[in-house]
């Protein structure tokens, strides 16, 4: 991972590299080993903190329904899944429907080593290359992927002030080792924006959801809302092309009557998805694409088995192409102004190239040192910062 800073264009990157090739030639060794005694203290100490202020999980007290067989009915037939168009409008996510969906804590255990490796300068820019290793306070051992050396700088002939460089590497070590630790569980309910109505196990005629393709859940469960928490059955894969990222997906989706912890079903998963995507006016804009969804035979959903929910899983791979082709098609936008950040970042920028994650963005210096300073110990620095872009 690389991080940088130019005075001509300010930048700023984050990469190891080397002289000649532009790519650090220092091997990163695994980061537990090359963590000095204060850093592990303080890594230890992180994580005994860590663990007293972890409340009850509801998604681990749930997964302990895994394994249990849900009680089997007798299949009914199918009736054809009516999926909306793509541009009918989908309620955004706001943040406490990501937390809702993924919980950011469950990942507190895991550490991305930041030790410099080299660094670079010139007339132009100054960078710095970390090591970019994954580890986790709660599991031991190295993840299977290796490191990309030498890391070369990539050929761009745009430039921001501030450019963070990520290799696919570090984001594939950041998955294993968050599947290793079952940090990767996710939340569906009832009020997720978009998918959370077809969770309704009957609806009217002029609706949708789920026991429209399988009756069996409204005849057992009438009048009631289902939540899924889905998990990993082994670490995710991430592969980044010039413009995409194409990632593989092993799941299981567990069926609960929501707010019961009733288990219903389960069903095991692979997906291999691809977004391509790039940023226009400010907004990371583009397309999903769903190349493979299969069920597994272990399926324990209502006594079907997988070739019963045929109809059913081509109807999940539908919708949800459909759902994220139209927030894609809107584009997310990439500003950080609402947030409460010591920088103020403007024109950021993400581009996907060959195993590399670009991340660019300039920097508002006035409004940055401004927040900073505001009426504390520095008051007569905003005059002096005015005078100076005056100037």
């Amino acid at each position: 991972m690389v991080i940088g800073y130019s005075s001509a264009v300010p930048s700023a990157s984050i990469w190891p590299f080397d002289q000649q090739g532009g790519g650090f030639t220092q091997q990163s060794q695994p980061f537990s080993p090359q963590m000095g005694p204060f850093q592990q203290r303080w890594a230890m100490r992180r994580t005994r903190q860590a663990a007293k202020e972890e409340e009850p999980d509801y998604m681990d007290e749930a997964m302990k329904e895994d394994g249990k067989k849900a009680p089997a009915v007798a299949a009914a037939p199918k009736k054809s899944w009516d999926l909306p168009e793509s541009d009918v409008p989908v309620a955004p996510f706001t943040a406490e429907d990501l937390h809702k969906f993924f919980n950011v804590e469950r990942m507190r255990h895991l550490f991305v080593d930041v030790n410099m490796l080299d660094a670079s300068a010139t007339t132009e820019d100054f960078s710095i290359g970390i090591s970019g290793n994954v580890y986790s306070s709660r599991s031991l051992g190295e993840s299977p992927f290796v490191p990309p050396y030498p890391f070369r700088l990539p050929q761009n002939p745009t430039r921001r002030a501030a450019e963070v460089i990520v290799s696919s590497y570090t984001i594939n070590s950041l998955l294993f080792h968050a599947h290793r630790t079952n940090a990767l569980l996710f939340h569906v309910d009832s009020s997720t924006p978009g998918v959370g109505n077809l969770l309704k196990t009957t609806c009217s005629i002029d609706e949708i959801c789920i026991s429209d393709q399988i009756e069996e859940v409204g005849q057992r469960f009438p009048g009631k809302n289902l939540e899924l928490i889905i998990r990993t059955l082994e670490e995710p894969s991430v592969e980044i092309e010039e413009g995409a990222v194409i990632m593989k997906f092993s799941g299981k989706t567990m069926f609960f009557v929501q707010g019961s912890r009733k288990k219903v079903g389960s069903i095991s998963f692979t997906t291999v998805f691809e977004v391509q995507a790039q940023t226009i006016g400010g907004r990371l804009v583009g397309t999903l694409a769903i190349r493979r969804l299969v069920f597994h035979r272990d399926v324990d959903f209502f006594g079907l088995s997988a070739r019963d929910l045929e109809g059913f899983r081509q109807s999940i791979r539908q919708a949800l192409e459909k759902k994220a082709n139209s927030t894609l098609k809107k584009g997310i936008p990439l500003s950080t102004e609402t947030d409460s950040l010591p920088l103020k970042f403007n024109n950021i920028h993400v581009s996907f190239m060959k195993n590399i994650l670009l991340l660019q963005s300039n920097i508002d210096l006035y409004n940055t040192l401004f927040s900073l300073t505001g009426n504390s110990a520095f008051p007569a620095l905003p005059n002096f910062v005015n005078r100076v872009k005056a100037a």
